[in-house]
């Protein structure tokens, strides 16, 4: 009978790793059961468009990024600019925007707010009317028609160009002023000035510190220009947004 009881006892006695394993799966579960939270991620913009309007008018904006569900405030630091939440997703958030006529023109921060977090971006207020680029415009052969002065959005992706076509007088002397990264957009900007036959006049990059485009350009003879707005190194993004200002712009050196 002894015998027997021994050999009964054994299996127990030869498997001490199963207890040790059901202490360490205990542990670890206390452990997990212990660990704080990992708290949801804020909200990230990427992208604002168009990323500015003109006072006195109204807007919709799209403003695409990450992590946007439930957004329920947008909020401006100015209480001359209102914005009302049209659609709200992940990535996507739709609004439309109202301008005071008397809002002050710049650059206005405006706080996104969901359950999550919130965060801020930027939208610029201006005082003359604003239009949009329209495709297709990729090549100097093929621009689109605009009349000076003006404000025009557009954004730029990978290996795109933007091609404007306008009337200047002789000794004219115009401004050219690509708003991007004041902004906030992701897009390192470069504008050049073409005659009509497509030969360069003039061309700038990185004319403030923080790469934004900038020209100012006295033409010799009346006639046809065109002006070319691209990304350094054919770069470009569907959130590489741009504001581009031309005409007789008073300018300080």
């Amino acid at each position: 009978g002894g015998q027997r009881l021994e050999t009964l006892w054994a299996p127990v006695r030869t498997r001490p790793h199963l207890t040790l394993f059901g202490a360490f799966v205990l542990v670890l579960a206390s452990m997990l059961a212990a660990a704080p939270k990992v708290p949801a991620i804020r909200p990230q913009v990427q992208g604002v468009f168009p990323h500015g309007a003109q006072r006195g008018t109204q807007v919709e904006v799209a403003i695409k990024g990450k992590d946007l569900q439930e957004t329920r405030e947008i909020r401006f630091v100015s209480a001359k600019l209102k914005a009302e939440i049209l659609h709200s997703a992940h990535n996507l958030v739709r609004i439309r925007v109202r301008l005071n006529p008397s809002a002050e023109s710049g650059r206005h921060d405006f706080r996104l707010i969901a359950p999550h977090g919130s965060t801020v971006a930027w939208f610029d207020v201006s005082n003359r009317a604003e239009s949009f680029e329209k495709e297709p415009n990729d090549t100097i052969a093929n621009p689109q028609a605009v009349e000076l002065p003006l404000l025009v959005n557009g954004t730029i992706t990978a290996a795109d160009y933007d091609h404007f076509r306008f009337t200047a007088r002789q000794g004219q002397t115009l401004t050219f002023d690509l708003n991007a990264t004041r902004n906030g957009s992701p897009l390192d900007p470069v504008i050049s000035l073409h005659d009509a036959t497509g030969i360069e006049l003039a061309y700038s990059d990185d004319y403030y510190p923080f790469k934004e485009a900038h020209i100012v350009y006295t033409f010799e003879k009346s006639g046809p220009y065109v002006l070319r707005v691209y990304g350094t190194g054919e770069s470009g993004s569907d959130t590489s947004d741009y504001r581009l200002t031309a005409g007789e712009i008073p300018q300080v050196d």
